[in-house]
């Protein structure tokens, strides 16, 4: 088994382009075909992570130096879209390979961790809670479901005690444990959801009238109306959240040093992205770190990054548009075992070994304030359309308008509306969002018991 690139300015950057012209991958040590099932699978969900503010994204910071090591063995995926803008719908169609409204009915009804454990595989979770509680049917199919209950499960103290490093530190227990077994784990962290408490890019820069770290109570101050946000205070904001995505991505690194260690890592799959993305201010300055409000790529475009120790998948970049809905289908497949028959997600197998597949449609759904609506990632171009009354105590300042239409290629950032200029896009976009049926809201039951209540507080989701 080849050794994990070495932490040295001097490692190879180059391996990418040797293994494309050679055929030949830094996973495939073990000579391992990728039509031979694997024994192990290991999930890593960093919450609320922006592809566009990691450096493995091309982000200006180096925010994610361990992702970049692991791309140096992986299969990253450029856009990578998730069904819907927050944590319940979203990770209700990751698990289940499925639209949310399809899977979800106060608890989710069906989820492909079942069909993992079916098959004979040792089932583990180790998250942090609050909308991926099991009191929301998130442990369906699961062995083991440890969740975070701490209320200040986030102010992690720096000894281990809890928050990210706890959560790790757990999941590294149980793959001791199950060393031998064939085992599927799931790892989730709130790194980097508010608050935003790491200051390794925020050094120096003047806070402006925010604190040194944003808190519970900032946030709401700001989108209350309290604080309005200035540019220089937008910008020291976003470089809390990047000291976030620097702390999550440090852990992830002593994970896979640990997998090298006990010599699994050559011969586990890894998959690492995120439920969504998150609102830096980008579209609506009083949402600042905030998501569940748009269906824009600030909360729907993830980072999708899978590693799998076989000799023809080399490392690169994929560029065609891939969903979060395909992540479970591609696990099963590798791990050799037959999806649920409803599953909407594909493999993406095929695409990982240059093999041509047939672009598709991104459908996003779901938001859970602001007036409801659906869109359409297709060709190219954005449509988002109004399909329902507004959800949640808040409205959206300013109010979308009915249609938003964007050229993804010539405005990435999507800040112009064509819909008045593009009406037959707009009719064609219209009819696919009509013929589509996994639109709709999905709302978190209300009537949580005093430890979730007290969980989604502390995450800023409940004043």
């Amino acid at each position: 088994m080849q050794a994990w690139p070495p932490r040295t300015d001097s490692a190879p950057r180059l391996l990418l382009a040797v293994a494309l012209v050679l055929g030949s991958s830094v996973l495939g040590a073990c000579g391992r075909d990728s039509q031979e099932p694997l024994d192990r699978a290991i999930l890593i969900l960093l919450d609320t992570a922006r592809p566009d503010r990691m450096s493995l994204y091309g982000h200006d910071r180096p925010t994610t130096p361990e992702l970049e090591r692991l791309a140096e063995r992986a299969v990253v995926f450029e856009q990578a879209i998730s069904h819907a803008p927050w944590t319940l719908p979203s990770m209700a169609s990751i698990l289940s390979g499925s639209p949310a409204r399809e899977v979800f009915d106060r608890r989710l009804l069906r989820s492909e961790v079942q069909s993992l454990r079916n098959a004979g595989f040792r089932t583990a979770a180790v998250t942090e809670g609050g909308y991926l509680s099991s009191f929301y049917g998130f442990d369906l199919g699961f062995d083991v479901y440890y969740e975070e209950r701490a209320i200040d499960a986030l102010d992690d103290p720096g000894d281990g005690s809890r928050g990210i490093a706890h959560t790790f530190r757990l999941a590294r227990e149980w793959i001791d444990a199950h060393r031998d077994d064939r085992f599927f784990l799931l790892i989730h962290t709130y790194e980097p959801h508010i608050p935003y408490q790491r200051r390794s890019f925020a050094q120096g820069m003047d806070p402006g009238s925010l604190g040194p770290t944003f808190e519970i109570e900032d946030f709401h101050a700001v989108r209350n109306g309290e604080i309005e946000l200035t540019d220089a205070e937008l910008a020291y904001l976003g470089a809390l959240y990047d000291g976030g995505l620097l702390e999550a991505d440090r852990h992830v690194g002593a994970l896979l040093d640990h997998l090298e260690a006990i010599g699994l890592l050559g011969s586990t799959l890894l998959v690492l992205t995120s439920d969504h993305g998150e609102e830096l201010g980008n579209h609506y300055r009083s949402r600042a770190g905030d998501h569940g409000h748009s269906l824009l790529d600030d909360e729907l475009r993830v980072p999708l990054v899978i590693a799998h120790p076989s000799a023809d998948i080399v490392p690169h970049r994929v560029t065609q548009q891939v969903l979060s809905l395909d992540i479970m289908p591609t696990i099963l497949e590798f791990l050799g075992v037959e999806p649920h028959p409803r599953v909407h997600g594909r493999s993406l197998a095929p695409l990982m070994r240059g093999e041509a597949v047939e672009p598709r449609a991104a459908f996003g759904a779901s938001p859970h304030s602001g007036p409801d609506r659906a869109s359409i990632r297709y060709a190219g171009f954005k449509y988002v359309e109004i399909i329902g009354p507004v959800l949640g105590k808040q409205p959206l300042r300013p109010l979308p308008p009915p249609a938003q239409l964007y050229d993804l290629t010539a405005d990435p950032d999507e800040l112009q509306n064509l819909a008045l200029q593009r009406p037959e896009l707009v009719e064609r976009f219209g009819a696919m969002l009509a013929s589509d049926g996994s639109a709709g809201a999905i709302t978190a039951i209300e009537a949580v018991d005093d430890t979730l209540r007290q969980r989604l507080e502390a995450l800023g989701y409940v004043e």
